[in-house]
């Protein structure tokens, strides 16, 4: 969203969000900068905290040289999120994320390996987080205070921001429900392991939730507010080709359910448990093999997870469960 935007172009956004809403549920715009990621092809010359180049992923696509954004083009980027979040109420979608993961811009500017900055967008952790706290404060000064905003943020390399995310609490004035989502699933194979996958599957679904809720309890508490952990259906009986993953999702289970006594009753503590959702891209006919166990005869969409979510939020007395939403495949 770029500008003023023509009634043509408010038409569509607001019969995009009449679709998404029409069943009474939420449709939320996601809001991003793709930074020094933006690929090669469609911009030879991005923008960046710091002129640090990003090379090929997977040695494929390839990245231009970042040029480093002058204090000027940061403000007009921090107005152009705005801007967006606004064209997003007025056109009814009913909440905004903002995408701060992934190696996008505002992620970019948190990362202390990217941002080499020495002025008041780099160095300290409030320096390096001054990008996306005054697009927040920009974003609820503009769409009021009972606009959902929700910030995506990336935990895998979770040492890098664990002591100094610490520091941020007097900017989450109101938070009411923490979702914990963040994972990879990969196999491994035990006898090469060298310890990164490791690293990678306990730091994105054990420490870091675990953390999330420690740095975040007093604000929940002030709500009477719930915590949602995405799990895995298959974990309860562990997984062959994926023995990390099954650990690092059973270690979610379990802090499910003692955080669920330890925090009660002040906060809900609740787990959703996903089976074989949304088959890959790649290989879109379900395996026969698995819809043979699955008794519903079908593969889960993106609506059967939200909304059991959307359930555990709204419903009061629940607490310590985990609700394996798989099609009933868990009971093989």
């Amino acid at each position: 969203i770029e500008g003023d935007q023509s009634n043509e172009q408010l038409a569509g956004l607001a019969n995009w969000s009449a679709k998404g809403t029409q069943n009474d549920t939420h449709l939320w715009m996601q809001i991003s900068h793709a930074g020094r990621q933006t690929p090669f092809t469609i911009n030879k010359s991005s923008v960046a905290p710091s002129a640090k180049q990003l090379e090929k992923l997977l040695g494929v696509l390839k990245f231009g040289k970042p040029k480093e954004l002058t204090h000027t083009e940061i403000l007009d980027i921090i107005d152009r999120f705005i801007h967006a979040a606004e064209i997003a109420k007025q056109t009814g979608f009913t909440g905004v994320q903002l995408h701060s993961a992934h190696g996008y811009l505002l992620s970019e500017f948190l990362s202390p390996d990217i941002n080499q900055r020495t002025d008041k967008w780099g160095g300290s952790i409030q320096n390096r987080s001054r990008l996306l706290i005054t697009i927040i404060e920009g974003i609820r000064a503009m769409v009021g205070s009972y606009f959902p905003i929700s910030i995506k943020l990336n935990l895998r390399d979770f040492t890098s921001y664990e002591k100094e995310f610490s520091k941020l609490d007097e900017k989450w004035s109101s938070i009411d429900v923490l979702i914990n989502n963040a994972s990879t699933f990969y196999s491994d194979d035990l006898e090469i392991n060298e310890g990164s996958n490791w690293n990678d599957l306990i730091n994105s679904n054990v420490k870091a939730p675990y953390y999330l809720v420690s740095n975040f309890k007093d604000e929940l508490k002030k709500n009477n507010g719930s915590i949602v952990n995405i799990t895995d259906a298959m974990v309860i009986r562990g997984m062959e080709k994926f023995p990390i993953y099954s650990i690092a999702k059973g270690g979610l289970e379990t802090i499910t359910k003692s955080l669920a006594r330890k925090l009660a009753p002040e906060i809900r503590v609740n787990g959703v448990a996903p089976g074989a959702i949304l088959w890959p891209e790649q290989n879109p006919d379900p395996d026969e093999k698995i819809l043979m166990n699955i008794p519903l005869g079908r593969i889960g969409s993106a609506e059967d997870i939200s909304s059991a979510v959307f359930h555990l939020v709204a419903n009061k007395y629940i607490t310590g469960q985990i609700i394996r939403v798989d099609g009933g495949r868990s009971l093989n």
